[in-house]
């Protein structure tokens, strides 16, 4: 790990937010260590339980703690505030356990002298809504105080402290020094909550040490990424540790990855897929396998308005609703297990949803429509691809290109299962849709254009997503060398990666969400094109960009997007400050385009690294693949590969 890593050192901007994370729970919250801001709370999903605490000092006066915050640090497993008030310093340090559901506040002093109210306010809001649903009622006893919802028993919030308490106009009263406080409570009747916060507060230390063991085994020791550009490496730490603190398990549910935080705390389905690739690259195989099966359960099974036999949803909340307004989660779902099959040599698994992929394919054999995908508004949407705030009907670029692959790839799941009246099914599918896919090249414009209008012309304006048909390797390189020229010369290109439209466009809006913004995402996607086409002078200079996403916003965080000419998120803060695949992308575009790991189920593997003279010496250790744990180090373009464990042909 590199050493300057971690600590993450905060010393202003202390009102932006930041979270910790459980194993089925998580804690939105701000840098200046009050529960306060948009969206904050105790999140135990699908509720809210506590949405603001905030701590006063009482001195001669009351003084309200966070305004004389000097400095935070943010470790892997912990939080660390600081505050100098008068000859007072005071610690705030935020714990959330992996299992247990709550966080743990220790509160530590130099001075015991005077007193410590925090102010809590209990709201029970639904995940979705943000709104409060149901009044508390509260109950304050010698340790501990309980709000409970006057509507449902179960749903409550616990404050447990180790000092007697005083409830005093809203506020809970407790002498200055060094203390403990938890907050845990219940969403769920399954929950089990007497036990774990007794069993939790008896052996603190333990379950510190779990979490920092889970830091180190799945993080920090797994895939080790070094280079000589430690900027570089810092990144791709800290894509992993966005990736942890995205991981979410839910009762009745499953396990997976919210799309984002604050906005998008549910399983998407688009976002999940398109990171699978990244995930299954770490090594997390069993909560990857969790999370495809959670789609998979919600595929539907007749038809509705809003769905037809065979889709995948778009998004599943944590109460357990999905909707199904996405033009390419379906798409995207045999992507996914192209991805795992590739990855894990899972062909038992394959064989056991074999049906579930068969309905996929019959669903997306409906949507031929003379070729092309064809999309249109749904529900609350203008549009159901991944630029779902415009209106891009009736056949988005993007999707066509992903149409065409995903019957190839659901011709190559059929051949492993023996089924060939699917997987010619498919092979014929994918040649009509291929056709259609040459129309959307322009000559005027050296591009791909954006669109097809439902009249049938084609939409010229610039924009990020024909980069997608050169992810897909669908491109051949006469073109592929004009795209990357149109991209340089358009002002898709920018000093922070490429912009979601090209600045000449007169419909450019560099603060929009789809129209000039920027997205680690899609950039993460440049990336990958790069490495395809051999772009090295693109892949130098997004090498040096991408660590910068790290730092825009919260440092250590890869936020949804940024502005397309500020290169920052000012005037975007109700956006998300941290995306599921801002950072997959990045881990991929590494292990993937940099190291050039191509398995080659069930035993061999590709390794062709892809090195720009920027980069000196590479090395990946603990790399996990299929059965086996190697490592890699690259020294002068020479490749050397140790296997430390299992047995796995290497091709260099």
């Amino acid at each position: 790990m590199s050493k300057d890593a971690f600590p993450i050192v905060i010393k202003d901007n202390f009102q932006r937010p930041f979270v910790l994370k459980g194993h089925a729970h998580m804690l939105i919250y701000q840098l200046d260590g009050s529960i306060n801001g948009n969206k904050a709370g105790l999140y135990i999903p699908p509720i809210i339980l506590l949405n603001k605490l905030e701590f006063f000092l009482e001195l001669d006066k009351l003084y309200k703690l966070h305004d004389y915050i000097i400095k935070t640090e943010i470790y892997p497993t912990k939080v660390i505030h600081y505050f100098k008030l008068k000859n007072h310093k005071i610690q705030l340090h935020f714990f959330c356990p992996e299992e247990f559901p709550g966080v743990l506040i220790e509160i530590k002093t130099n001075k015991q002298k005077g007193k410590l109210h925090l102010a809590p306010h209990f709201s029970f809001d639904y995940v979705l809504h943000h709104n409060p649903i149901q009044d508390a009622e509260v109950h304050v006893f010698r340790h501990h105080m309980r709000a409970t919802s006057k509507f449902d028993s179960y749903i409550f919030c616990y404050i447990k402290l180790k000092e007697l308490l005083k409830y005093v106009n809203n506020k809970i009263v407790i002498p200055l020094k060094n203390t403990q406080v938890y907050i845990t409570g219940s969403s769920h009747p399954k929950s089990s909550f007497k036990i774990t916060s007794n069993q939790f507060l008896k052996n603190v230390a333990e379950y510190k040490k779990e979490k920092e063991d889970i830091f180190n085994t799945h993080i920090r020791d797994n895939a080790v990424f070094k280079s000589s550009d430690k900027e570089l490496d810092k990144a791709f730490l800290y894509a992993k540790f966005n990736i942890g603190l995205l991981r979410h398990y839910q009762i009745d549910l499953g396990g997976g990855w919210f799309a984002g935080l604050p906005n998008f705390p549910e399983f998407f389905g688009r976002d999940t897929f398109w990171s699978i690739p990244g995930l299954l690259m770490l090594g997390d195989i069993n909560h990857v396998k969790s999370a495809i099966n959670v789609f998979t359960r919600y595929q539907s099974r007749f038809v509705t308005e809003t769905r037809k036999i065979g889709e995948i949803p778009h998004e599943i909340w944590m109460n357990g609703e999905p909707n199904y307004y996405s033009g390419d989660s379906n798409i995207l779902y045999l992507y996914a297990l192209y991805y795992y099959y590739k990855w894990t040599n899972d062909l038992e698994y394959i064989k056991a949803i074999s049906e579930n992929i068969k309905k996929t394919i019959n669903y997306l054999h409906t949507k031929l429509n003379k070729g092309f995908y064809t999309h249109k508004p749904e529900g609350f949407l203008p549009d159901i691809t991944w630029m779902d705030s415009i209106d891009r009907s009736n056949a988005a670029v993007e999707i066509q290109g992903l149409f065409m692959k995903s019957f190839e790839w659901g011709s190559y799941l059929m051949n492993l299962v023996g089924d060939e009246n699917y997987k010619n099914k498919c092979i014929n599918c994918a040649d009509i849709s291929k056709k259609n896919l040459e129309t959307y090249w322009s000559d005027a414009i050296n591009y791909y254009t954006d669109h097809r209008n439902t009249g049938g012309s084609y939409d010229k304006t610039i924009t990020i997503n024909p980069v997608v048909l050169l992810v897909l390797g669908l491109v051949d390189k006469e073109r592929a060398q004009k795209m990357f020229k149109t991209i340089k010369k358009s002002g898709l290109y920018s000093p922070f990666g490429l912009r979601t439209r090209a600045k000449k466009e007169s419909t450019y809006e560099p603060q929009s969400y789809h129209k000039g913004s920027i997205w680690p995402f899609t950039n993460g996607l440049t990336l990958l094109a790069a490495f395809k086409y051999n772009n090295m002078d693109l892949v130098r200079d997004m090498l040096k960009i991408y660590p910068k996403y790290s730092k825009t916003y919260i440092p250590g965080l890869f936020p949804e997007l940024i502005h397309g000419d500020n290169f920052d998120c000012h005037g975007l803060e109700s956006l998300s400050w941290l995306q599921l695949w801002s950072s997959t992308l990045f881990v991929q575009a590494i292990i993937e385009g940099l190291f050039g790991i191509n398995p080659i189920p069930p035993d061999k593997v590709e390794i062709k690294p892809k090195i720009p003279n920027s980069l000196k010496n590479l090395s990946l250790k603990n790399f996990k693949l299929f059965n086996s744990v190697i490592d890699i180090s690259v020294v002068n373009k020479k490749v050397k590969v140790k296997v430390k464990k299992g047995k796995i042909e290497v091709i260099t």
